[in-house]
């Protein structure tokens, strides 16, 4: 059968893992030809199968003449299927929750920082990863699934969105919630204001890295240094060490996040 388009690669990919994972079901959307035989809807589907060598059922509609009218084959990101189901902050609780899942199954943020790049073949799994695992809508909504006070921590950090990241304070302050509840909302809080800061504050040590001389020069930080300031803060400020400059080098250690 012939195809209207090339498949999106990426959008493949995590078709591919899901069929190979068995987290593929029927679901109602159909693969569509016209009367000529010309697929117009379903190259990603079909061509997801053929990759990771694993059938898929699905239904089958043809004579569908007026391809404008269908689905463009685009992936469905995980943020649309949340926000579709009523979740607050969706874009931020997706993010949040592929931030956790790369914190404790994939060895850390920095991996999901640095992640990207070309596949490459698992031959023990049978599909292609890129060189940032990918995480599928399936398995991310599962995170937010199994780990339900996310979504506070996510309305939580809604305080400090024009700061830091807020998707990454958000995981700081959910896995503070065992050992740092307090320390956690208290750090939220002066971060959003910045006034009234102490000196040696580590809180004050960030928003001047993050709003003085760079910013003042028309500077940006790139996001692996954003997240390792904001990382090495938090920990100070649990700890109550104080912090006079706040610093981090390339080649130093990226910080793990104080739990």
């Amino acid at each position: 059968e012939r195809a209207v388009e090339v498949p999106a690669r990426v959008g493949v990919a995590r078709l591919g893992r899901a069929m190979k994972l068995g987290q593929w079901h029927l679901n109602g959307e159909s693969l569509k030809y016209s009367s000529a035989g010309v697929l117009v809807d379903g190259q990603h589907r079909l061509k997801a199968c053929v990759d990771v060598n694993t059938p898929f059922q699905t239904l089958v509609v043809r004579g569908v003449d007026d391809a404008s009218e269908v689905d463009t084959g685009d992936y469905r990101k995980a943020s649309q299927v949340l926000a579709h189901s009523g979740e607050q902050y969706a874009d931020h609780l997706a993010t949040a929750a592929r931030m956790l899942w790369f914190q404790r199954f994939q060895g850390g943020l920095l991996n999901m920082i640095h992640g990207g790049g070309s596949g490459q073949v698992d031959r023990k799994k049978g599909f292609k990863v890129s060189r940032r695992p990918l995480l599928s809508v399936t398995e991310l909504l599962e995170v937010v699934k199994n780990e339900p006070g996310l979504r506070d921590s996510v309305v939580a950090a809604q305080k400090v969105r024009k700061v830091v990241s807020t998707p990454l304070v958000a995981i700081i302050h959910y896995l503070a919630q065992k050992n740092y509840a307090d320390e956690a909302n208290l750090f939220i809080y002066e971060l959003s204001r910045g006034t009234g800061l102490l000196a040696g504050s580590p809180v004050y040590a960030l928003r001047e890295r993050l709003f003085g001389g760079y910013k003042a020069r028309g500077e940006k930080l790139d996001k692996r240094m954003v997240y390792a300031l904001t990382i090495k803060a938090w920990n100070a400020y649990a700890s109550q060490v104080k912090v006079k400059n706040l610093r981090y080098s390339q080649g130093e250690e990226f910080p793990k996040i104080l739990e």
